[in-house]
Formats: C-alpha cells, sequence, structure tokens
C-alpha cells in the first residue's frame, strides 16, 4: 500500500498545473488515509491528508486541512477541488486566503489562480493600502474579489481591530477600488451597537490627494472668522465621481464647490473644478475654475492643468490670476524622459513667470549612454513708481553623451550656462558653454607596487562671457584615490592628484594636490584623526571657472563614542590664508531611549568671536514627550530664540500638546498653539487654538 501511495503521488506531481490529460480510464484514483500527502510542482504546492484525481474531469480533490501555495496565493480549507483545465478552485470550510497586502476568510471560496478573481461567501477579511496607515477590517455575505478590487454584498468596514469594534459602517454594498476609493450604498453609521444615522451612499477616498474619510472641518480663523467646512464625495459610476464642498465663513461668506474626475478609457482621467466665493468683505463673487487632464500612453504619462482665479481688491476692482501647467514623464527599460512647464501671470501686479525643463537619461547594453538636460526661467516684475520693468532670464542646457568599456569610458559632453540678464560686473561670468568637452577616463591602471590608479585626457572648446573669452583646453590627469595603510586601531590613508591643461591661448596651468589623513583609535569609545590636504599650482588660466584654490591646510578632531556620552572636537589651520579654522565642539549625553541633551557651539580665533550656542533636550516616557531648544549668543550675552515642543498626557486617552517659537531678542512669538487630543482607540479628536494666526480648529480623525 506505501508503494501504491508513493506512485500515485509521483502521478499527481506530474500532472497537477502542468500536463493536458491524457487518461482515458474514466476511473478515479485515490490516496486512502494517509497521514500527509504532499503534491508539488513548479507552479503549485499542495498538501492535504487525502487526495484524489479523476484523469478523466482533469480535477483534484482534496480534504482534512488542505493548503495550497500557487504563486504569491496561499490558501488554507477543509475541502477544496481543483479544476486542472482551467486552473480554477472550489473551496469550502473554514477557508482563509492570503494574496499579496490582503487577507480573507469565510465559508467558501470560488477562485480562479490566474486571474486572481473568484466570489468568497460568509466572508471576514482585512486589506491595506498607500493610502491607509493600518488595515481596514471587513465583513460581507458575498464578495467578488478581483485584482484590486472587491465587491461586497451586505457588508460592513470598520478600522477598529476589536472583536466588538468601536465603530462600524454598514452599507447594502461595498465597492472597494484599492489606490483610489471605497464606494458605499445605503450607508448606515453605528457607534457600538447604536445606530447614529444613514446615508444615500458614502465614499472614502485612498489617494494621497484626498485621503480618507471626509469630515466636516469646524474652528476659527482671522481672516475667516468661525468656520464649518464639509465635503460630501460621491459617484455616478466607476468612471464618474467627485465631491462636493460647502464653506460657511463668518468673515467671507458661503462658498460652494465641486471637484469631479472622469475616466475615459483605461488611460485617461480628467478633472474639472468650480469653487465660488460670495465674498461679504468686498461684496464680491470670487470664483475659481480649474481643468486638468492625464494621458497614459504605454510607459509614459502626460499630464495638463489649468486654473483661473476670479478675484477682485478692496475697491471692487477686478483681476485674474492665470496658471498653467504641463508635464510629460516615461520609463522604460532603454531610460527615463521627463518635461515639465509652468507659467503664472497675476493681472493685478502683472507679473509673469514661467519656466521650463526637462530632462532625458538612456541606456543602452552595448555601452552606449546618453543624457540631455535643459532649463529656461523668466521673471517680468513691473515696478509701477519708475514705469520700468526688472526682467531675470536664465537658461542652461547639457547633452552628454558616452561610451563605457571593461578598462574606461569615453565622453562628450556640450553644455551652455547662461544668466541672459545679468547685470555687467554684478557675477563674474554670466555664460559658459563648453562646445564640447571630450573626456577618456580610464579607472583602474595598475601600476607595480602603488596599485590602480585613475588616468584621464580630455580636449574641450570654452566660451566665457562677458569676458568674451574663447579659447581651447588640452588636459592630462593621474589620481590616485586612496593608498591605506592599517594595522589595529591605526588607519593611514594617502590620495593625490595631478593634472595639466594647456590652452589655446599658448597658456598652460599644472595642478598637484595630495591629501592624507590620519585616524587612531585608541579605545572602543575613544579615537582621534588628522587630515592634511595641499594644492599647488604653476602657470595661468585665461578663464575664470577653473582657476585653482591653492594652499595647504590641517584639520584635527578628538572624538568620545561612548553610548552614554559623545563628544567631539574639531579645528584647524588654513596655511594660504595664514588663520586658525574654527574651534567647533558638541557634547551629547544619552539617558536611555530617545532622552538627551546636546549642547554645539565654535569660536573663531581671528574673529575672536563665538557662533551662536544650542542647548538641546529631548524626554520621552508615558507620561511626557518633550523636546526643546534654546539658541544663546555669548557674544553679546544673551538668549536669542526659544523652541518647545511637548505632549503631556493628562488622563489615560487625554493629551495636552502644545508648540512655541518665540524669538527673544525681538520679544516676538513666531509661533505659538496649543491642543488637546482624545486617543479614541481608532479615533482621535482634537480641539487646538493657533496664538499667532488667531485661529482655532475641531477636528475628528479615523485612524486606519
Amino acid at each position: 500500500m506505501k508503494s501504491f501511495t508513493r506512485i500515485l503521488c509521483f502521478l499527481i506531481l506530474v500532472l497537477l498545473f502542468a500536463i493536458p490529460a491524457r487518461a482515458s480510464s474514466t476511473e478515479e484514483t485515490a490516496v486512502e488515509k494517509v497521514s500527509t500527502a504532499e503534491v508539488s510542482t513548479e507552479k503549485a504546492h499542495l498538501v492535504a491528508e487525502y487526495l484524489s484525481y479523476n484523469y478523466d474531469r482533469r480535477i483534484v480533490t482534496a480534504t482534512g486541512t488542505v493548503i495550497l501555495k500557487y504563486k504569491e496565493i496561499d490558501l488554507q480549507a477543509d475541502y477544496m477541488e481543483i479544476d486542472l483545465n482551467n486552473n480554477s478552485l472550489v473551496a469550502r470550510g473554514n477557508v482563509k486566503l492570503h494574496d499579496k497586502d490582503r487577507d480573507a476568510e469565510g465559508d467558501e471560496l470560488v477562485y480562479d489562480l490566474d486571474t486572481r478573481t473568484g466570489v468568497i461567501n460568509g466572508m471576514t477579511g482585512s486589506f491595506t493600502d498607500p493610502g491607509i496607515v493600518g488595515s481596514v477590517f471587513m465583513t460581507g455575505t458575498s464578495v467578488s474579489i478581483a485584482e484590486g478590487e472587491y465587491i461586497m454584498d451586505d457588508a460592513s468596514l470598520t478600522s477598529c481591530d476589536r472583536e466588538e469594534p468601536h465603530f462600524k459602517i454598514e452599507a447594502d454594498e461595498i465597492d472597494i477600488y484599492l489606490k483610489d476609493k471605497i464606494v458605499m450604498r445605503r450607508v448606515r453609521y453605528y457607534e457600538g451597537r447604536f445606530h447614529l444615522f444613514s446615508l444615500p451612499y458614502l465614499v472614502i477616498s485612498l489617494t494621497e490627494e484626498e485621503k480618507g474619510l471626509q469630515v466636516p472641518e469646524f474652528g476659527f480663523s482671522a481672516s475667516e472668522g468661525f468656520f464649518v467646512k464639509a465635503a460630501y464625495g460621491y459617484v455616478i459610476n466607476k468612471d464618474h465621481s467627485g465631491i462636493v464642498r460647502i464653506d460657511m465663513m463668518n468673515r467671507l461668506g458661503m462658498a460652494t464647490g465641486i471637484d469631479h474626475k472622469m475616466r475615459i478609457g483605461e488611460n485617461f482621467t480628467g478633472t474639472i473644478g468650480v469653487y465660488q466665493l460670495l465674498n461679504q468683505q468686498n461684496t464680491h463673487v470670487d470664483w475659481r475654475f480649474s481643468l486638468g487632464a492625464e494621458q497614459k500612453i504605454g510607459k509614459a504619462k502626460v499630464n495638463v492643468s489649468g486654473t483661473l482665479n476670479h478675484l477682485a481688491t478692496a475697491t471692487r476692482e477686478d483681476y485674474n490670476t492665470y496658471q498653467l501647467r504641463a508635464s510629460l514623464s516615461g520609463q522604460g527599460t532603454a531610460g527615463t524622459l521627463s518635461l515639465s512647464s509652468d507659467y503664472r501671470f497675476n493681472e493685478r501686479s502683472e507679473e509673469t513667470y514661467f519656466n521650463a525643463s526637462g530632462n532625458t537619461n538612456l541606456k543602452w547594453s552595448s555601452g552606449y549612454s546618453l543624457s540631455l538636460l535643459g532649463s529656461f526661467r523668466l521673471l517680468e516684475s513691473p515696478n509701477f513708481s519708475t514705469g520700468n520693468t526688472t526682467t531675470s532670464r536664465l537658461a542652461d542646457y547639457s547633452i552628454r553623451a558616452a561610451k563605457a568599456w571593461d578598462f574606461g569610458t569615453l565622453t562628450l559632453l556640450f553644455e551652455e550656462k547662461a544668466n541672459l540678464d545679468a547685470v555687467q560686473g554684478a557675477t563674474t561670468w554670466k555664460a559658459l558653454v563648453r562646445q564640447p568637452e571630450i573626456t577618456l577616463q580610464f579607472p583602474k591602471v595598475p601600476i607595480p607596487l602603488l596599485g590602480d590608479f585613475n588616468v584621464g585626457l580630455g580636449f574641450s572648446r570654452y566660451i566665457e562671457q562677458p569676458s568674451e573669452i574663447v579659447s581651447t583646453r588640452t588636459h592630462g590627469e593621474i589620481e590616485k584615490r586612496a593608498l591605506n595603510l592599517t594595522k589595529g586601531g591605526f588607519n593611514l590613508a594617502l590620495s593625490g592628484k595631478v593634472r595639466g591643461n594647456y590652452y589655446g591661448t599658448e597658456e598652460y596651468l599644472f595642478t598637484e594636490t595630495v591629501a592624507l589623513t590620519w585616524n587612531q583609535r585608541y579605545l572602543p569609545w575613544l579615537r582621534t584623526s588628522a587630515a592634511v590636504s595641499w594644492t599647488s599650482a604653476q602657470g595661468e588660466t585665461p578663464f575664470t571657472f577653473d582657476k585653482p584654490t591653492i594652499g595647504a591646510s590641517v584639520t584635527g578632531g578628538i572624538y568620545v563614542e561612548h553610548k552614554v556620552i559623545q563628544v567631539s572636537l574639531t579645528s584647524g589651520y588654513d596655511f594660504q590664508y595664514e588663520r586658525y579654522r574654527d574651534i567647533s565642539g558638541r557634547i551629547r549625553v544619552n539617558f536611555g531611549g530617545k532622552d538627551y541633551l546636546q549642547f554645539v557651539g565654535s569660536y573663531n580665533p581671528t574673529m575672536e568671536r563665538f557662533s551662536l550656542f544650542t542647548l538641546e533636550g529631548n524626554l520621552d516616557n508615558d507620561l511626557l514627550a518633550l523636546k526643546a531648544k534654546v539658541i544663546f549668543d555669548p557674544n553679546e550675552k544673551q538668549f536669542r530664540q526659544a523652541d518647545v515642543n511637548a505632549a503631556l498626557k493628562v488622563f489615560k486617552n487625554w493629551t495636552l500638546q502644545g508648540d512655541i517659537n518665540y524669538n527673544i531678542q525681538m520679544e516676538t512669538l513666531r509661533q505659538a498653539s496649543v491642543g488637546i487630543v482624545y486617543d479614541w482607540h481608532c479615533r482621535e479628536i482634537k480641539l487646538s487654538y493657533d496664538f499667532t494666526g488667531q485661529a482655532f480648529r475641531f477636528d475628528f480623525v479615523f485612524k486606519a
């Protein structure tokens, strides 16, 4: 009997999800009462206490703690029937399905393994989504599941993980479209077991722009006065949905608006928005109109949007503002592409802003690559008192082509950077052109006893404005990036570079750079370091942009790196300018967990002045979370600024929060707010007041 069992398992192993029907017998062959039977192929893995296979119908029947693993699907049930003709199955009894980011349990499941679609009856489960922090738990008498969506009948949702949830939303039908929205029809909201209200339908967005359940906002601000802002989502069908907005502000007036989203086919999405305010301050009707469109073309995406604002001054002088945006982006196996533009115009100030930029990076398996970058920015701002217009135009582009081999890389670069409206003498140069720059790099050239060196050769033609200098430049360089000597806690690293430039103006420039770095660790928590760098140059360059910075400097420091205390003290000396560098110090004491106290400051020996001292501390425990920072000016012997962020748990679920940013020197309160938060397990209630903006608001948040 055991040999027969092994033979049968082998036959099912070969047949399952792999070969067409080839047996003419209608008899059913079975594995009878073995403790565990296991069947595996490249596509599936099936374990059960009892297995049978019908050759004629090509149906596998499994009972008794059945476990199926297929691609990203894990399925368990008491009974499972798998049809190998179409890779579908029926599972019954204690069904548990795990598929990517979703889990479901139920009484019965009819499922297509290839399309990952099916129907599960008596379901309980959960899902997550990029637009959700945590999980959403759901139940349904009958649920149709597909890639990225659920269609549920007689269903309920909640973000509360308790067996008796604090709240739940029941609906006759719930459609969940992952990464998009949840649509519920004939909705009933429950607090515990109490039915509070009903709605004809409810939409919860899962997108980053309009994330979560829309809850009315209550508050007060200096500009708006007392306000209530409500948003209600609607769905016409799968391709048409939107949000209706009603805002009531006692100082500004009442505003209404609608944002509608439409889909045409699989690749086009359009948006249209209208918002109108009956402005009480100038008895004017302010309105905003916006349009947007997104079109997917293969792996590319095109976005276009426009916004028109119709406003008025305090004296009721009408004016408009315009904004137009467009972008194109795409990514494929060969590379990436990105283009964008932004245009803005204000009729009142007559200011114009325009920006356009683009880049593409392409790579081929043969080692070729191409990179294109460019941008243009325009800003025009009139001065009504003088009648003049200030114009600023900035432009740049670069074209880089390269070919890589195992031994080196050849690069061709065309580039121009220009400030088209720079005032002569205001900048050292306002335009630099490479026409072109050709470089050949050999990253690993072996030299006996010294290791690998980086060798480079190049030729270029430059134009530098406003000096009107045009010249070629031929260069060669050799660089040793790191020559290390390590022994115990001692490390010595030596690097150097020599470069020679010859210009078409018959000038030449040689530069030599050497860097020596030393590190010594005395104890696991104590080390010192020092670095010496030296650069020299011989000759002259006709250009400004490649003038070398010559001279030598030495820097060093001592570091204590204990888990309780960290201390660093660093300084240096610049031989070119014959002056000491800042003496900088940092002390940090850790008290365990996230609690610490830190001091940072420095002293300039040349100026004989201290920098601003910063004292910062953090305290975080079950009762209090406090972060404070004080800035002190030791030269003037006065405090400059104080920042405090605190959260104090006053009761079990109540937390008092406060934020203060105070300029002590100017005696100005830059920002201050206080709020009290009630953590209602799966929900949060917050009442806050902003002292600087003179505004308070009430927030009710569903946590998920």
